[in-house]
């Protein structure tokens, strides 16, 4: 998986509550879309044990001051290890402003979340088992 500095929500973002990302993404576009881009991903990663719970959202703003939730990503995680990874497509169709949120009830903890281009298909090492990955076939990569 590439990361571009600039496509980052978070980089071990610390939580002690339910928080929104530290950076939001400008698309300077009032209607942006992802183009012909079917790849863009969204990717969340919880780099330190979570106390709690969490919940990863992306939300949207026209203006980048009042944000709603565009997307929530899977079911509530109840306390969370560190290298518990989600990864979905980017929704074709946002607003001009895009942040990760992390919601639940979450005491402590880190997070990472950004924007990359395909898909993060590695194998769980023994101590990260919480990645999940499913089967791609060459047919259907």
């Amino acid at each position: 998986m590439i990361v571009d500095n600039d496509l980052i929500f978070a980089n071990n973002q610390k939580l002690t509550a339910a928080k929104e990302s530290t950076n939001m993404i400008d698309f300077e576009q009032v209607s942006p879309t992802g183009g012909m881009s079917g790849f863009l991903s969204v990717y969340f990663h919880v780099t330190g044990d979570v106390t709690g719970t969490l919940q990863f959202k992306l939300q949207e703003s026209d203006d980048g001051a009042s944000f709603t939730d565009l997307v929530t990503i899977g079911a509530e995680l109840s306390a969370p290890k560190a290298g518990t990874m989600a990864q979905v497509p980017f929704p074709f169709e946002h607003k001009r402003y895009v942040r990760a949120y992390f919601g639940g009830s979450p005491t402590a903890g880190t997070v990472s979340a950004g924007l990359v281009w395909g898909r993060q298909l590695n194998t769980p090492a023994p101590q990260a088992a919480s990645i999940t990955s499913a089967p791609v076939s060459e047919a259907s990569a």
